[in-house]
């Protein structure tokens, strides 16, 4: 069994991307044992930062938001992860982009924020 994974990982504050970071590596299975390494698979980390454009798309400017994309690949089967913590004062909510809208309306609503 043959594993790999890219992983991108932002914190933007008022909008602005204050830190960014990439982890990637592979993983082979022989026998019982795990042998694993650093190694970037390109075509993962092209994907993961499509993914990340989309989370780009969605940051709310007044919050404080954590976005994480993250594409693994087991074998043949590869797949796609993308969420968001979004923060507002002591509250925070982890979401996602296609339900970020109604999330965002709770959190603001139990903060007591207006809308």
């Amino acid at each position: 069994m043959i594993f790999a994974s890219a992983t991108r990982d932002e914190l933007w504050i008022g909008g602005r991307r204050i830190e960014s970071r990439l982890q990637h590596g592979t993983a082979r299975q022989v026998g019982a044992t795990i042998e694993a390494n650093d190694a970037r698979d390109d075509s993962l980390v092209h994907a993961c930062e499509e993914e990340m454009e989309r989370l780009r798309a969605c940051v709310v400017r007044d919050a404080r938001v954590r976005l994480v994309a993250k594409v693994q690949r087991e074998d043949d089967a590869l797949s796609r992860e993308a969420t968001m913590t979004v923060a507002i004062g002591e509250l925070s909510v982890v979401t996602s982009p296609d339900a970020l809208h109604d999330d965002l309306a709770l959190l603001v609503g139990a903060a007591g924020l207006a809308p």
